[in-house]
């Protein structure tokens, strides 16, 4: 991989469709708490945008973009690369561990 990317971990909640007939009284609201784990290959003050999976090339797929407003707990993974393994840095010297916020 060319270039380093941000790992993060995310705790959120999403929306949640109840797509069958049902009587109104019976109808209870309803969200779903979500956990996504990725590539960070786009934020911005109002929302983070996750890849499952990129390339060399630069590209990215399974991309998913969810409002901040929405995150519960953000978590940033701070990865080891091959260039520091090769030179025998010890993992504390490469920030081995997360930056972890709540939201």
């Amino acid at each position: 991989m060319a270039a380093t990317r941000k790992v993060a971990y995310v705790h959120w909640v999403d929306a949640c469709s109840q797509d069958a007939w049902q009587n109104i009284s019976s109808i209870v609201p309803v969200s779903l708490d979500t956990y996504t784990f990725g590539y960070v290959v786009a934020e911005d003050k109002d929302t983070i945008t996750i890849a499952s999976t990129i390339n060399d090339a630069g590209d990215a797929c399974c991309i998913i973009n969810i409002p901040k407003k929405w995150l519960k707990e953000k978590e940033i993974i701070k990865l080891e690369t091959k260039q520091r393994k090769k030179q025998g840095k010890d993992l504390s010297a490469v920030g081995e561990g997360s930056d972890h916020s709540e939201v």
